[in-house]
């Protein structure tokens, strides 16, 4: 019994799979999904006559700093300064008891004058010796021993004099005074502490802080073209007539809003790093800044300060992290800029998608030079797989370096877009100052922006 109800199973199992496979056969094939090409957004480059830039990183320094230390032991008075606060040039800092030392300076111009006092009976003395050896009334001894005792007297008035001058510069030591406009920082001690016990006690850190200075360090190449620049434009005397201007940005600013100049290089180059440290300067007050906006030069920090002149505080404080832009003299004619948010990076190094006539995407190596308001100026660009051959050893690699600038490339949808493969594209403007341009300068002082951002 039970094998008659497997058999009619199998049986049963067997008539529904031909069914099966009749109905199948008996359907219509089914239609292959096509893929669509994906839709990126393509502008082309921005031709434009530009400076050539150097674009640095470097710390802002106070142009100069004081120590303000006791010299003199002493009990320290109240101070005559606020932490924080401005002081003009001369004002007086801290001052630290002068009673035993003015009590010194007392005693010592006393003394002096205990000195004049035997002077004088020595010259009287001596001018009575002198007429009385001429008659001959006194042996040259007697008039010798007068003439040595007059000099011993004023050798004593000279040596007291000194004494008084000594402590004069004690009693001076005793008040510390502004060298220059400054920024008082914190105080290092209180008022009623003995200082200049043993030591020179530090006091407080006065900060010059206009003008600013700012350190960085450019490569062996700015170095070269920067002591051309330099030899070129000295004069007769040897001073540098047209200084290498430079640009300073700190954070949160846009742009680079401080204007100054090159102020020193360094005598020797780092063999280790390629590099050599300069020195820019740059006014730190809205007041100076405007001189040197409307003069090209900075004010005269060393001339006596006015007291009637209210006193600024610094744009920026000492320390402070900051991007340089160092301004060449020559142009880049007819450069080609591209918005930098289109540069992609990978493994080999920067390249940029292009989209030939035929929408097919194009992978293409790139040089880059400086960034110009968000667009980047493309030294070389070229096609890996046409241009192989790369440069020898101590060769110049020239491929790309002749490159059209007619092309389009990728600004919107990259991640969508692969090399080989076709997109379908849609064209927008990049804007950089599209204005009559007067000179090199305007054309890089200018916001530039693209209608279109990236995508993803």
């Amino acid at each position: 019994m039970g094998a008659i109800v497997i058999v009619q199973f199998v049986r049963a199992v067997t008539a529904l799979s031909l069914v099966g496979l009749v109905v199948a056969g008996c359907s219509k094939p089914l239609t292959p999904i096509v893929p669509t090409a994906p839709e990126v957004t393509v502008t082309s480059p921005v031709i434009r006559t530009v400076n050539n830039y150097s674009f640095l990183t470097g710390r802002a320094t106070a142009s100069e700093v004081l120590e303000a230390r006791a010299r003199v032991e002493g009990y320290l008075r109240k101070p005559e300064i606020e932490e924080g606060k401005l002081v003009k040039k001369g004002a007086p800092l801290f001052v630290i008891e002068q009673e035993p030392y003015k009590l010194a300076l007392d005693e010592a111009e006393k003394t002096k004058k205990q000195s004049e006092a035997a002077q004088s009976l020595a010259q009287a003395n001596f001018d009575r010796a002198k007429i009385t050896f001429d008659k001959g009334a006194i042996t040259i001894q007697e008039y010798q021993t007068q003439e040595a005792q007059l000099a011993v007297a004023t050798a004593q008035v000279n040596r007291d004099q000194v004494a008084i001058d000594q402590a004069l510069l004690t009693l001076s030591y005793t008040t510390i005074n502004a060298p220059y406009d400054a920024h008082v920082g914190y105080l290092d001690i209180d008022e009623g502490n003995i200082v200049g016990v043993g030591e020179n006690t530090l006091l407080a850190t006065v900060n010059r802080y206009d003008p600013l200075h700012v350190y960085f360090d450019v490569s062996e190449n700015i170095v070269l073209k920067a002591l051309d620049q330099i030899r070129e434009n000295r004069t007769e005397k040897g001073d540098v007539r047209n200084k290498l201007k430079i640009e300073v940005s700190f954070e949160g600013e846009d742009g680079y809003p401080h204007k100054g100049y090159l102020d020193v290089l360094d005598n020797e180059i780092d063999s280790a790093t390629g590099t050599a440290l300069v020195r820019g300067v740059i006014p730190n007050t809205k007041s100076s800044f405007a001189y040197y906006q409307k003069n090209g030069l900075l004010p005269d920090y060393n001339a006596e300060s006015d007291s009637d002149k209210p006193q600024e505080f610094p744009l920026v404080l000492p320390g402070a992290y900051a991007e340089i832009r160092v301004i060449g003299e020559d142009v880049i004619q007819e450069a080609c800029l591209i918005d930098e948010r289109a540069i992609g990076t990978d493994l080999l190094g920067k390249y940029l998608l292009t989209v030939e006539s035929d929408n097919t995407v194009t992978l293409n190596r790139i040089e880059m030079g400086q960034l110009y308001q968000g667009f980047r100026h493309i030294i070389r660009m070229w096609d890996p797989e046409k241009e192989t051959t790369e440069a020898a050893v101590g060769q110049v690699d020239t491929r790309g370096k002749d490159f059209p600038t007619n092309f389009k490339y990728i600004i919107k949808g990259l991640q969508r877009a692969r090399p080989g493969k076709k997109v379908k594209t849609s064209e927008t403007t990049s804007v950089f100052y599209d204005t009559k341009i007067e000179d090199a300068q305007a054309a890089v002082e200018t916001p530039a922006v693209n209608q279109e951002g990236p995508g993803t």
